[in-house]
């Protein structure tokens, strides 16, 4: 039987079983998983280690298969390093790379008793294993659960690994800046031209506001490590993304003339992303961005990541704000209300 799993994103609606939601429930019945995919995201590895964590006799084989030839950003890196480091210590997963040629195919196979019961082939890269996924893409997918279907999956799967080299024995990788398309597909993020960031900028104003970029454990940049998300599906707690953060403004910040109460706009940052913000809360104490809480986070963590002074999973404390050289970020109006300026530029 073949069943077509849909993202559910308007205007095109659909009442279809998501990937994120299958493939969730065929992991947590798997003995074993084996994936093969074109691209991964740092988040997708870290919901895949908490799967793992969560379902703990269950192994796994990945192969990523776009990164031999392309390049791959220093975040990604890290966090591939950081999925092969868990998987040699817990002895219950393998990362493979394809380097013989570019695989771009996207395979999940579920098995039990060394038998494929399951499998989902289509559009789906890992990074929509997260339920908060960031990047609006509508996917379609077939799960099939025919017999000799998931003979051929299991046989190609075989195959496919000829064409890879283990994780820490691939030299050959190159680091690329992902400044240009650090946001790219993010719901509610566009980048804009030179030409309009510099039009932007302009028409600031001097009503400008420092947001200290707070180090608590739990709160802040560093909600990742607080209290996880309850699934009413599963009953199972999942962690925070690791992007999500909510920043808490003081009162004797929000109270000052000019400030944003309890309201969104947009926000221009000084390296070209557009994108919305809100305040909300009491005293406007809550400052995150509007259509995910991941955007924000991600242009604040990930810029610490390409300077090299955060690793994915890593606490942001004082030590690593001091190592990039900045501890706040500035919040400046423009001649437009509704238009407000995102500094977090190294001094």
């Amino acid at each position: 039987m073949a069943t077509l799993l849909l993202s559910n994103l308007k205007p095109v609606s659909s009442d279809h079983d998501t990937f994120t939601d299958v493939f969730e429930d065929l992991f947590l019945k798997s003995e074993k998983v084996n994936i093969a995919v074109g691209y991964v995201s740092v988040q997708s590895l870290i919901s895949l280690e908490e799967l793992m964590g969560i379902h703990n006799s269950v192994s796994c084989e990945l192969i990523v298969g776009m990164y031999g030839k392309d390049g791959i950003s220093k975040s990604t890196y890290q966090a591939l390093k950081g999925f092969n480091e868990f998987a040699l210590s817990s002895g219950r997963a393998k990362l493979d790379i394809c380097t013989a040629f570019p695989f771009h195919g996207k395979i999940y196979s579920f098995q039990q008793n060394k038998q494929s019961f399951a499998s989902i082939v289509g559009s789906s890269n890992l990074s929509n294993v997260v339920k908060q996924n960031p990047e609006r893409i509508y996917e379609v997918d077939v799960l099939v659960d025919e017999q000799p279907f998931q003979r051929d999956v299991q046989t190609f799967i075989e195959s496919l690994s000829k064409a890879t080299n283990p994780f820490d024995r691939w030299s050959t990788y190159k680091i690329i800046p992902d400044t240009l398309s650090f946001l790219d597909g993010h719901i509610g993020v566009e980048k804009i031209s030179q030409a309009d960031q510099l039009h932007f900028w302009q028409h600031r104003t001097n009503v400008s506001f420092a947001i200290p970029l707070k180090t608590e454990e739990k709160s802040n940049l560093n909600v990742y490590f607080g209290k996880g998300r309850l699934s009413t599906k599963t009953g199972i707690v999942r962690n925070r993304p690791w992007y999500e953060v909510e920043l808490i403004v003081s009162k004797s910040i929000t109270s000052q003339s000019g400030y944003p109460a309890n309201r969104s706009f947009t926000v221009i940052t000084d390296d070209g992303w557009k994108f919305k913000c809100k305040t909300s809360g009491d005293f406007s104490k809550n400052f995150r961005s509007e259509d995910d809480l991941q955007t924000l986070g991600k242009w604040i963590k990930g810029r610490l990541e390409n300077d090299g002074v955060l690793n994915i999973k890593q606490i942001v404390d004082d030590t690593v704000l001091n190592n990039y050289g900045r501890s706040s970020i500035a919040l400046t109006a423009t001649d437009d209300p509704d238009v407000w300026l995102l500094d977090f530029s190294k001094s």
